[in-house]
């Protein structure tokens, strides 16, 4: 008998909240705006590789707090998925489920990727 193997594709359509974003840039000046989103993308981009160093040194109390500035950074510019994702991850920290932590983890370097990226996406195109 041959064996068969399926693969998964993990391809969930992420939340951008447009309408955040929007009112984000529209509180400065066009230049300004400009560099507080890649400034903000940027820290997000360093906020997610912190949390896998951190995860990966077992540091439950420094990923509590990393998540806990990931969650207003990611909504700030309208990063909903990425956002609920960081809660769920704060989720099993507090119920002490390091299974579901590491699933979570990995579906936040999805998601925390794909957001960034379309965000970047976005940014391109107003240009």
């Amino acid at each position: 008998m041959k064996a068969m193997v399926t693969r998964l594709r993990h391809e969930k359509r992420l939340r951008l909240d447009g309408a955040r974003l929007q009112w984000f840039l529209e509180q400065m000046d066009e230049d300004a705006a400009e560099e507080a989103l890649c400034a903000a993308l940027e820290g997000l981009a360093r906020d997610l590789s912190r949390v896998t160093v951190l995860a990966r040194a077992g540091d439950r109390a420094s990923l509590d707090v990393a998540f806990r500035a990931l969650v207003p950074a990611a909504d700030r510019v309208g990063m909903c998925t990425l956002a609920r994702v960081a809660r769920d991850a704060l989720h099993c920290i507090s119920i002490d489920d390091s299974v579901a932590q590491a699933a979570v983890l990995a579906r936040l370097a999805r998601v925390g990727e794909r957001s960034v990226a379309e965000v970047w996406d976005l940014r391109d195109m107003s240009v």
